[in-house]
């Protein structure tokens, strides 16, 4: 009896220890799957044992497994090593990134009634070249010529919409 209660105590203690490294390294949830079924063999040691230890051990698993999984997907993100591991930006990064996308929507809406010319058949995509640069571009109207100006009627996102100039 006393040898089956020191199996669940071992059992429990390397379902923890997996679960730690289930944290650390990411197998997409093969270790913490054996972690569960560590737990739950040292929940039937434990019940062998003695039926007390079996619904205490048994309790403490019901317990364990949601805490256990709300700690991996909501907290530990947001710890330095959760972010270390995840390789997630640091506020600086996020700023940059932010004030260089604004900039490029700038440039983009920049855009917007610049001429240029059509370098191939735009059915409705195609390649045109607008301010020097070559870009691909979207007939708003459908058909495009090749060789005809173009001028910028929209961009939404990276799509710059184009129209024939009369």
């Amino acid at each position: 009896m006393e040898a089956l209660l020191y199996w669940g105590i071992g059992l429990w203690a390397i379902a923890i220890l997996l679960f730690v490294i289930e944290l650390i390294v990411p197998s997409g949830g093969i270790i913490g799957g054996v972690s569960f079924l560590c737990a739950a063999c040292g929940v039937g040691a434990f019940w062998m044992a003695s039926t007390t230890w079996g619904i205490v051990s048994l309790l403490m698993l019901i317990v364990m497994v949601p805490v256990c999984g709300w700690f991996a997907v909501k907290v530990m993100p947001e710890t330095t090593l959760g972010r270390q591991m995840m390789l997630a930006e640091d506020e600086d990064e996020l700023q940059m990134r932010a004030m260089e996308a604004a900039a490029q929507r700038e440039r983009e809406q920049a855009l917007v009634g610049a001429e240029g010319v059509a370098l191939q058949d735009l059915r409705p995509v195609g390649l045109a070249r607008i301010e020097g640069t070559k870009v691909e571009v979207l007939a708003a109207t459908g058909y495009i010529e090749a060789g005809t100006t173009i001028r910028v009627v929209s961009v939404e996102g990276n799509q710059i919409k184009v129209r024939g100039v009369a």
